[in-house]
Formats: structure tokens, sequence, C-alpha cells
């Protein structure tokens, strides 16, 4: 089994998501990712880590943003956390 994994810990601040789109390249880049989709993954990764900033975070100074990446089985995971309080009820369904 090969497993990899890399957590980065970022201010709440807008900008960094730089921080973890690069990253995010590198780690894909390793583990045999191809241009193309290293792109589109960082396009993903900067999207989620905006949202919690402005989102999950609300733009609290003292927040944090949490990029995990895992490389486990041949499957990549990346989780992007933040420390806001969630929904408060679940989304109703769609109509």
């Amino acid at each position: 089994m090969n497993q990899q994994t890399v957590e980065i810990n970022l201010p709440n601040q807008l900008g960094y998501e730089r921080v973890a789109m690069g990253s995010a390249a590198a780690f894909a880049e390793g583990i045999g990712f191809l241009p193309d989709r290293i792109e589109d993954l960082k396009t993903c990764v900067a999207e989620a880590c905006i949202n919690a900033v402005q989102h999950g975070n609300k733009n609290r100074p003292d927040a944090r943003v949490v990029v995990t990446m895992s490389f486990r089985n041949d499957v990549l995971h990346i989780s992007v956390f933040d420390e806001g309080e969630g929904f408060k009820q679940p989304p109703k369904e769609p109509d």
C-alpha cells in the first residue's frame, strides 16, 4: 500500500490560497498527475480555500484554514477545513 499525507495550516486571509494551490500542484506532480489535471486541481483548491475564508470563517482574522492532501491506494484526497459554525439546520432538499 502506498500512502503519503501533507497538511497545511493557513491564516484566514485571502492570498494564502496561492500557498495551497502551489502545495497541491507539487503534491500532485510528485504522484504523477498530468499538467492539465494539475491546473484543474489548483483551481479547485483555490476556490475551496477562498470559500473557507469568506463563508466558513466569515473573514475572522483569528480563524485558520487547514488543507489536507493524502495519497492512498492510488487515490488523491484533498480536504479543506474551516473553523466556521456550519449549518444550524441541514439544507432543504431541492425541488
